[in-house]
């Protein structure tokens, strides 16, 4: 009997940390640094997606040509949950635009590819964006 509870005790600690780093995997699985080029117009994108810690990730994307911003300079933030093991969302991503000044609230979602890249769907008739991790 006491044997049994000794391996009992000793699988549920062995386990216990592998759930979460399972947990922590997933969200893993986006954090980094990612690079792309816009298919509509030839802009570079930078996104860095760092780990809150809590659940969820900080969306930090630079932008050369924001169509948002009349073709400007861009810089956009949110605070991103996961939907799912494949997919981000963040509700309050916030566009900031260099030249005008403006700022603009625009929903936001990235998806995991089987390929690793990342894909941000836009509505028509902007295609959408692949992203490439460049860091590991």
């Amino acid at each position: 009997m006491r044997h049994t509870l000794i391996t009992a005790a000793i699988l549920l600690l062995l386990t216990a940390p592998a759930a979460g780093a399972a947990e922590q995997g997933s969200i893993g699985r986006f954090v980094g640094l990612w690079e792309s080029v816009d298919p509509d117009d030839g802009s570079h994108q930078v996104l860095s997606i760092t780990d809150n810690g809590d659940g969820t990730v900080q969306l930090l994307l630079y932008d050369t040509f924001f169509t948002l911003c009349s073709g400007g300079r861009a810089i956009g933030q949110g605070t991103a949950v996961m939907r799912g093991r494949r997919s981000l969302r963040s509700d309050d991503f916030v566009v900031k635009c260099f030249e005008t000044g403006e700022s603009k609230t625009t929903p936001t979602s990235f998806t995991r590819n089987p390929d690793g890249t990342l894909a941000r769907v836009r509505s028509a008739p902007l295609s959408p964006i692949t992203y490439h991790r460049t860091n590991n």
